[in-house]
């Protein structure tokens, strides 16, 4: 994120939630938009402020830069029994930093990388052709388009070791001090996690794989709160979502 560049993020509890769904999937500033079942109904995110706020948003804001913890190789259990040492260890308040430079001169060419974004944003595989013939750019414009890109984002592979329909996702919500202790918490999980700082809260997408290590792994967060470590937190599991189409392509919702 950049101080011209930025994402914001809105949380959203509303008995009328399908109906928001339906509205904001086809926002141009569309970003990602879930329903979900929880605490809040609808996790909308855009690259532009709304110009108003739906009724009871709950909470919002400009989000930070994304955390991917490296993926440990080793069992959900294990990765349980670690995460639970921690409450037998003394933590230091930390809490991290969000800050918006302005976009440096990378190598490459912003204005091609940011014109054949959409096209690589869900996609790496696809072809220089066909962005080509849409933008009607050359070669070479496309290859400074690229370089840009890769030395101002990073190419995602979420993993799970499992398989993704053996694991329970969440969106975690968090206002704690010790914003690093719970970072370090979800980095023993094996399997994909997201955390980006909005605000003066964490906002964490993972899974849990399914069965009594979901139980735990919110046993673990409430044991914080009552240590300390959390002044609150909110949790709900998405049901289904959307992102914008892909340019020139069929991809639709995913569930």
């Amino acid at each position: 994120m950049f101080e011209d560049l930025k994402e914001y993020i809105y949380l959203i509890q509303s008995d009328s939630a399908h109906e928001l769904f339906e509205y904001f999937k086809d926002n141009p500033s569309l970003v990602y938009i879930a329903y979900l079942s929880g605490k809040f109904d609808i996790f909308l995110q855009t690259n532009k402020p709304l110009d108003i706020l739906p009724d009871r948003t709950l909470f919002y804001g400009s989000r930070g830069n994304y955390i991917y913890p490296e993926i440990p190789y080793y069992s959900y259990e294990t990765a349980l029994n670690r995460i639970e040492m921690l409450t037998k260890q003394e933590h230091t308040p930390y809490k991290i930093p969000v800050e918006y430079p302005k976009e440096p001169p990378e190598e490459g060419s912003s204005h091609y990388g940011k014109m054949i974004f959409p096209y690589v944003k869900y996609n790496m595989r696809i072809g220089y052709t066909q962005i080509a013939k849409n933008l009607h750019i050359s070669f070479t414009s496309f290859s400074k388009g690229l370089e840009y890109l890769f030395n101002v984002s990073s190419v995602l592979l979420p993993f799970y070791p499992l398989g993704f329909n053996l694991y329970t996702q969440y969106f975690f919500i968090f206002w704690s001090k010790y914003e690093d202790l719970l970072v370090k918490s979800f980095s023993y999980l094996p399997c994909f996690t997201s955390i980006n700082k909005v605000g003066d809260a964490l906002v964490v997408y993972t899974s849990a794989e399914k069965g009594l290590y979901e139980k735990r792994l919110f046993q673990f967060y409430f044991k914080l709160k009552d240590m300390g470590y959390i002044e609150r937190f909110w949790s709900s599991i998405p049901i289904y979502h959307r992102i914008p189409s892909i340019p020139d392509s069929t991809r639709s919702s995913s569930t």
